[in-house]
Parts: C-alpha cells; sequence; structure tokens
C-alpha cells in the first residue's frame, strides 16, 4: 500500500494538468513537444536503470550484480517476444481494424505466457536456481514493463505522445526513489528492491491504462476468444521476432561469460554495459525525434531530403561516438572505478564495450532509413545478420580476450549489421527516385 501511494504521488505530481497544456499549443508546436517529451522520458528511464546496477554495484559484489544481469538476460528476450512489440502494432493501425479488447486480452495473455516460460527457465537452469527470489522478482519487473508498453501504443494513437513521455519520467523516478533506498538498506537482497520497483510500476500501469481509455489492466467486461489472440500474434508476430532478435545479440556473449568467467565477470561486464548503454539511450532518443521527418520525406518521394537527414543523423552518431570511445580509452577506468567500485576499473573491457554501443547505435540509426522506408523485412535481415555474427565471435573471442572478448564479438555483430543496413538504404533510396 505504501508503494502504491508513494507511485501515486509521485505520478500525480508529474503529470499536472498535461492534456490542458497540449491543448493549448498549435499542431506543430504541439508535435514537437510531444516527440521532445518522449524523449526526455526515455533518457529519465534509461537513466533510471542504470542507476538502479551503479547503486546496487555499489552496496553489494560483482557476483550479485551478475546474478541480475543473467536473470536480465535471460527473461528479456522471452518477454519481446511473446509481446509481439504491440505497441507499435497499436500506434500502426489508426483506422482501429482490430478491437481494442482484442489488444488487451491478448497483452494480459502473453504476460502469463512469458512468465510461464521463463519459471520453466528458472526451474530448468542451476545458475538461475541459485537465486529464484531474484528471478522471480525479475519476471514482475518485465510483467510490469509490458503491461505499459501497450498503454503507451494507444497514447501515441491518441495523439498524446506528451503524457506517454510524462508516464516514463515518473517510472524513471520511481524506480531511483524506491530501488535506490532499498538497496541500501537490504544490500543483500536486490529481489526486495526490483519487486518494490515492479509493485510501484503496476501501480503506474493502472494509471496508464485508465488515462489511455483501457480500463483496468487486471480484469477486463469484453470477452475475446483465443483464436482472435492467437491470430493478433500471427499477424505481428515479425515484430516480436525482431525484438527477440536484437535482444538475444545483446546477451549471447552474457550467456558464456557466465559459461566461462563465472557470476563475478558476469556482473562486471554487466553493469559496465548498462553504463556504456547511456550513449544509445541518448542518440537513440534524438534519433527517434528524427524518424518522422525521414518518413515524411520517404512517402513524399523527397531522395534529397531523406538523403540529408539521414546523412546527420549518421554523422551525429558517429561524432557522438567517437567522443564516447575516446573517453573510454582516456578516462573510462578512473570514472567506472569512482562510480562502481575498484573492480569495475578495467579500460579493455569498458572500451569494447563502448565500442559495441556505439556500432550498435550506429546500425539503429541507419536502420531508420529503412523504417522510415517501412522496409521492415531487411531491418530484420540486418538483424539476424548481426546475431549471426556476434553468436559465432562470441566463444572464441571470450577465449582470446577474456570477459573483453564478449564486448567485441558484440561489436563485430554490429558492425555486420551495420553494413547491411547501409548496403539495404542504398537500394531503398534507389526505389524512392
Amino acid at each position: 500500500m505504501a508503494t502504491c501511494s508513494i507511485a501515486t504521488t509521485i505520478v500525480a505530481s508529474i503529470l499536472s494538468d498535461p492534456n490542458d497544456a497540449a491543448a493549448r499549443l498549435p499542431k506543430s508546436r504541439g508535435i514537437v513537444r510531444s516527440s521532445s517529451s518522449v524523449a526526455v522520458g526515455n533518457v529519465v528511464y534509461g537513466v533510471s536503470q542504470a542507476s538502479f546496477i551503479v547503486v546496487l554495484a555499489r552496496v553489494s559484489n560483482p557476483e550479485t550484480v551478475g546474478a541480475l544481469t543473467l536473470a536480465l538476460a535471460v527473461a528479456t528476450p522471452i518477454y519481446l517476444l511473446a509481446d509481439s512489440n504491440l505497441r507499435i502494432a497499436v500506434s500502426t493501425d489508426p483506422d482501429y481494424r482490430v478491437a481494442k479488447g482484442v489488444f488487451q486480452a491478448t497483452r494480459r495473455r502473453t504476460i502469463v505466457l512469458a512468465a510461464g516460460i521463463c519459471s520453466a527457465a528458472a526451474i530448468a537452469l542451476p545458475d538461475l536456481r541459485m537465486d529464484l527470489g531474484l528471478f522471480f522478482a525479475v519476471i514482475a519487473y518485465r510483467s510490469a514493463d509490458s503491461f505499459s508498453n501497450l498503454s503507451y501504443g494507444f497514447g501515441f494513437r491518441s495523439g498524446l505522445g506528451d503524457l506517454v513521455g510524462r508516464f516514463a519520467i515518473a517510472r524513471g523516478v520511481l524506480s531511483i526513489a524506491i530501488g535506490a533506498p532499498l538497496l541500501v538498506l537490504i544490500p543483500s537482497q536486490p529481489a526486495i528492491a526490483l519487486a518494490g520497483i515492479s509493485a510501484a510500476w503496476l501501480a503506474v500501469a493502472t494509471i496508464e491504462w485508465r488515462q489511455f481509455g483501457l480500463g483496468s489492466p487486471f480484469r477486463s467486461s469484453d470477452s475475446v476468444r483465443w483464436d482472435e489472440s492467437i491470430a493478433l500474434m500471427r499477424s505481428k508476430a515479425f515484430l516480436g521476432v525482431d525484438a527477440f532478435v536484437s535482444s538475444f545479440t545483446y546477451n549471447v556473449p552474457r550467456y558464456a561469460v557466465q559459461a566461462i568467467k563465472g557470476p563475478a565477470e558476469l556482473g562486471v561486464f554487466g553493469a559496465l554495459g548498462m553504463i556504456a548503454n547511456g550513449f544509445e539511450i541518448v542518440v537513440g532518443a534524438a534519433a527517434n525525434i528524427m524518424l518522422p521527418g525521414l518518413a515524411r520525406s520517404a512517402n513524399q518521394r523527397d531522395v534529397s531530403a531523406f538523403k540529408g537527414q539521414l546523412r546527420a543523423l549518421t554523422v551525429f552518431g558517429a561524432t557522438c561516438g567517437a567522443i564516447a570511445i575516446l573517453l573510454a580509452w582516456t578516462v573510462g577506468s578512473q570514472v567506472a572505478g569512482f562510480v562502481l567500485g575498484e573492480e569495475y576499473g578495467r579500460t579493455d573491457l569498458i572500451v569494447a564495450l563502448t565500442a559495441a554501443t556505439v556500432l550498435r547505435t550506429l546500425a539503429q540509426l541507419v536502420g531508420k532509413g529503412l523504417q522510415a522506408t517501412q522496409a521492415f523485412g531487411k531491418f530484420l535481415i540486418a538483424d539476424l545478420v548481426a546475431l549471426v555474427v556476434a553468436a559465432a565471435c562470441t566463444i572464441p573471442f571470450v577465449s582470446a580476450w577474456d570477459t573483453a572478448g564478449g564486448g567485441w564479438a558484440i561489436a563485430a555483430g554490429a558492425g555486420a549489421g551495420l553494413v547491411v543496413s547501409f548496403m539495404f538504404v542504398g537500394s531503398a533510396l534507389g526505389r524512392l527516385r
């Protein structure tokens, strides 16, 4: 009850009359404000996740961080596959061809399905059985996130992107406000902190569902047949597969580090990887703001504008990436040692993970061109190439370069995906002419 009360208070303070404010804006300014709000929300949300890992690293040990990293590495791809990215499916269905109740019922069912698969994995895998409490807290955490994810699709479809951004900010603030104190008070039980965050997120999801006209996330007055949910899942399976492939590519080296080097090394790898992801969060937020402009240029077959926007986006990402790699090489170990602890001040691993993140981000930036031209099949092919290359490189790279090899395996996969994406964007430009 206390957690729900905190969540309600924080959300209320952040959501102060967003609809009234948005209504007073001219349409063009409203779109800019909406995009900016979503970008800020994504940054705050991402920073809160990194902050949780930072506090956990400071108050515990690499083995504990490794246990959380492994739990997330197992659960996240499963949830992304089961979710089928219904948020995008909703936001790209402006004609309401699929009934709202079908989306709601399907989301509830996919959460139960994902939770069941994850529970089976927890029982089957010895490394997960070592801390079942933590793994089930991760399941609750991912389930709460899935409820919010669907509601955001309805928010975007209704033109309430500004409100979606505010909700993301609220969830980020709650993660820090609830998670950090619990980690400090009970450092040996991160599952309790994660459970507290999950409870707060479920409270926020309840508000989100009502705000976007979905009712309660836990019950429905509509009777939706299973075959309707299955039909929706089949039609949107591509979105879930792509999200799964992207997540699996990112996590394959984590499985190898756990198996070859052990949980302590995985903890160092996971914590530094989360910090490096700050680059992807910030640059990716800027890319999402530019995506509507790219799509508009593609729809208007304005090749010159499309090339200019994509070039600016890529140059921006490459410039920021070069700076990030330089900083990782020169001061990365000192910063990581100060923020996380002495065990984490490892230049070779920091540089490898930063390079991997930069290449992953550049591949995503170029992939925005494929998304803008609706070449989703080619986007998936590029992601599959990245997965195959990363998986093939993981074992030999970790064997040759220890834990840093996991970072270089991700970098190799991202680099291959980047090259393929460039090739596909070139062919997409040819079709626009």
